[in-house]
């Protein structure tokens, strides 16, 4: 699926009013692929995260004593180096999507702890199910819970063709917003970070909801 982005003053992949559906082939995943702003431009996969090419990003205002790890503070600003790079090939007649991304945001964020990451992963494009027959049959509320609510999911990467090129942190992304940030469904105490919002779930959101791994000294942000 292709996830949005969480920036406030980002653009849907589809109009109000229209629909997009894409098949399995090649052309359709260029096309999902154009719509994430990436850094690179030549359609073909860096050989690394590290070596890809890269776009600085300013945040004006910025308040804080120190900028994020790896970013350059100058006077009142605070900058950073984003890279995205989302690729389609096919292998023995299956279009697979790679998704490379450093995971900072083209926006300001709250707090100084984010770092970057090393996200690498490839997976078959929009693979094919067939109607009204589910992966899993989620038959109360406590399988739902078990399913959705950890933190780090059970994918099953032989049917998905998951291949991981990068670090192991990014098995607790389920998606990424074209912006190259990644997205979880829960936190480590297996609650949703924005609602409800509960003594022990409070969370240093942002204006796009976002915020870094508190799990952890990753500085995964999300």
């Amino acid at each position: 699926a292709v996830a949005l982005d969480v920036d406030a003053n980002a653009e849907s992949v589809a109009q109000p009013g229209t629909s997009d559906a894409y098949d399995q082939s090649l052309t359709a995943c260029k096309t999902v692929a154009a719509h994430f702003r990436n850094t690179c431009d030549s359609g073909i996969p860096a050989a690394s995260v590290d070596s890809m090419k890269h776009e600085t990003y300013v945040c004006e205002d910025w308040s804080r004593p120190n900028c994020i790890e790896g970013g350059t503070k100058k006077g009142s600003t605070c900058s950073w180096d984003r890279k995205l790079c989302v690729t389609c090939r096919e292998d023995n007649g299956v279009t697979k999507i790679r998704v490379q991304t450093n995971n900072l945001p083209d926006h300001c964020v709250m707090s100084h702890a984010i770092k970057s990451q090393n996200f690498d992963y490839e997976v078959v494009f929009n693979q094919k199910r067939v109607y009204d027959t589910p992966e899993q049959f989620l038959k109360t509320q406590h399988h739902l819970n078990n399913a959705v609510c950890p933190i780090r999911k059970k994918w099953d990467t032989k049917s998905l063709q998951l291949i991981e090129h990068g670090d192991r942190e990014s098995a607790n992304a389920v998606g990424f917003a074209i912006n190259g940030v990644a997205f979880q469904l829960a936190n480590r105490i297996r609650e949703d970070p924005v609602y409800p919002m509960t003594k022990d779930n409070e969370q240093p959101l942002d204006i796009c909801l976002g915020h870094q791994q508190r799990s952890s000294d990753s500085g995964m942000y999300h």
